[in-house]
C-alpha cells in the first residue's frame, strides 16, 4: 500500500499519522521526504510490528551520518528512511521489548524543532537580501502589468497573425510576466514562507519543552 502525504515541521503530527496504520496492522517498509511517499506492508497478527519515531538531523559528512545511525541502533533502533541531507530521519523499533521512544527526555525531544527552525530561518536569513534587491531594482512592482504591450520585446509582435502571433506570444509570455513583477512577488512569497517555517518550528520547540 502506498499513500501520499507531506507534513511541514510537524514531527508530532506525522508520528501519529504513522500510528494510525501502525495500530491498522501496516508496517511502514520505504519513505520519500521530497515526493511524500510512503509505502506500507500488511503483516499478520504473530508478527512484530515496530513503533515508528523521528527524528531532524542533517549531516556534512557521511561518517558523520553513519555514527549517528549506530548509535541508535546500539538502542535498538533500526534507521528506515532518510539520508544525511534529507533532515527528517526515520527509525523503528528493533524488538519489543526497546524503549518506547529514541529521546531520554522533553528537552533532547524539543531539540528536533529548534533544527528545522534554524534550518528555515537560516534560508530566510539568505535570501532576504535578495528579495530586497530585487524590489530596489523594481522587479516587485506590479504596476507595470497595467502595460502589458510593453512587456514584450519581439519585434512585429502585435502585427503578427495567426500561428506565428500565438507561438511568439506564448513563448515570451513568461518573460514578460517576469519583467511585469510576477518573478519578484513569487521569490518574496517563499522567502516570507521561510520565515513563518521557521517561526512555526520554533512555536512547536517551545511547546515541547513544556
Amino acid at each position: 500500500m502506498v499513500k501520499y502525504r507531506f507534513f511541514i515541521n510537524n514531527i508530532s503530527k506525522e508520528e501519529e499519522w504513522l500510528e494510525k496504520y501502525r495500530q491498522q496492522g501496516y508496517r511502514l517498509k520505504s519513505v520519500q521526504t521530497l515526493t511524500g511517499r510512503y509505502g506500507f506492508e500488511k503483516v499478520s497478527e504473530q508478527e512484530f510490528l515496530p513503533k515508528l519515531k523521528i527524528d531532524y538531523r542533517m549531516f556534512g559528512k557521511e561518517d558523520d551520518f553513519k555514527d549517528y545511525i549506530a548509535m541508535f541502533e546500539d538502542s535498538g533502533w533500526k534507521h528506515i528512511g532518510g539520508t544525511k541531507s534529507t533532515g527528517v530521519q526515520y527509525f523503528a523499533q528493533s524488538s519489543a521489548d526497546v524503549d518506547d521512544d529514541i529521546f531520554s527526555d522533553n528537552e533532547s525531544k524539543a531539540g528536533r524543532y529548534k533544527r528545522i527552525s534554524d534550518m528555515w530561518l537560516e534560508l530566510f536569513v539568505c535570501y532576504l537580501p535578495i528579495a530586497v534587491c530585487m524590489q530596489i531594482q523594481d522587479a516587485g512592482n506590479l504596476s507595470k502589468l497595467l502595460h502589458l504591450k510593453e512587456l514584450y520585446y519581439t519585434p512585429g509582435l502585435w502585427e503578427m497573425k495567426g500561428a506565428a502571433f500565438w507561438m511568439a506570444f506564448l513563448f515570451e509570455t513568461p518573460f514578460a510576466l517576469g519583467r511585469g513583477g510576477i518573478m519578484g512577488l513569487i521569490f518574496w512569497g517563499i522567502v516570507l514562507l521561510y520565515a513563518w517555517f521557521g517561526l512555526k518550528a520554533l512555536y512547536w520547540y517551545r511547546k515541547e519543552r513544556e
